[in-house]
């Protein structure tokens, strides 16, 4: 079957082209009566508008993309799902861009490719804009530069490029992470490793506010960052928190390291989220992000650039924590 066209109905109408299109944007212009004619015309022939030229032609999509590596680690899909919403709020229509690098692994060669793929149609008018979520172990610089510069709308949130003047929503991490280190310590640990890679922004502000937190308090400490696989501690005592961004980590390290730990009192520390027993700790402590407020605010910020309401310059918006919750073993 062919498709109509706005000619077709401007044929079945005997009025012109430019004439049809200003009835099916329902233009002022064009007067009621010649407005319910057009419109019951392209409804009967079956005429479906192309949405994308459409818009497109208007200079705006009324779309928004949030890209990100992927939905692996729960927090990144309650952003979304947050973003989701906040979106449709202000009547715009959220999509979702993952490229499909994993949280805790290297990116392939494919998915970087995939990556760059997804920033540069971003950039041709397929969106007014985008929440963007950098990975957390690479610098983004090289793939996100040129966006900045052609004034592409980018908010990025969670994670962030440093050097990029960009405006982001993240939690305040240095702050979290020195509540979350005290907690561990009020809970009984003595010692305590830290597993915060400086890889990220995010990371190195995790690290700091421990490491303030646990020198305050007086706790001894060690950072480890590659953790060597025959590691073996010169001094470890019976109480010791170990804390880290993401339980993964902390489990890789803990079966690692077993024969180290062993018969310890361990006392994890952790943003978001813990699944299952707290084992091979007693305690685990949770940080959890205000995801609802971060994409709240990253999403008001996209729209008053795209909107050029209330531009905003570049900055840092930190959001505290949550909450903390408190995990202990049910066996």
């Amino acid at each position: 079957m062919a498709k109509v066209t706005l000619q077709d109905i401007a044929g079945v109408c005997d009025v012109d082209i430019s004439t049809v299109s200003r009835a099916l944007r329902n233009d002022s212009r064009v007067t009621t009566a010649s407005r319910a004619r057009i419109h019951a015309a392209a409804k009967r022939l079956g005429y479906r508008p192309n949405l994308l030229a459409r818009n497109l032609a208007g200079g705006s999509t009324r779309t928004l993309w949030f890209i990100l590596p992927s939905l692996d680690a729960s927090v990144d899909y309650r952003l979304v799902r947050h973003a989701s919403h906040h979106a449709n709020i202000r009547n715009y229509t959220l999509f979702t861009a993952m490229h499909d690098c994993d949280t805790f692994t290297s990116p392939s060669s494919q998915s970087l490719d995939h990556y760059s793929e997804l920033i540069e149609r971003a950039g041709q008018g397929l969106a007014d804009g985008a929440v963007i979520l950098p990975r957390r172990f690479y610098s983004d610089l090289s793939l996100l530069k040129d966006l900045v510069l052609r004034g592409f709308p980018i908010v990025f949130i969670d994670n962030y490029v440093e050097s990029l003047p960009v405006p982001f929503v993240t939690t305040d991490n240095q702050t979290a992470a020195h509540e979350l280190a005290r907690r561990c310590v009020q809970a009984g640990a003595r010692e305590a490793i830290l597993l915060f890679e400086e890889q990220n922004a995010v990371a190195k502000a995790r690290l700091a506010g421990a490491q303030t937190a646990l020198r305050e308090l007086g706790v001894p400490f060690v950072e480890m960052h590659q953790v060597p696989a025959d590691w073996t501690p010169e001094i470890l005592g019976s109480s010791v928190a170990i804390l880290g961004s993401a339980q993964h980590y902390l489990h890789q390290f803990a079966v690692r390291h077993a024969e180290h730990l062993t018969g310890k009192n361990l006392v994890f520390g952790v943003f978001d989220d813990w699944l299952g027993e707290p084992s091979p700790a007693r305690t685990v402590i949770i940080a959890v992000q205000d995801c609802e407020t971060m994409t709240h605010r990253a999403v008001n910020n996209l729209i008053a650039q795209i909107e050029k309401k209330t531009q905003e310059a570049p900055g840092m918006d930190l959001i505290p924590i949550r909450e903390f919750k408190i995990l202990s073993g049910s066996f």
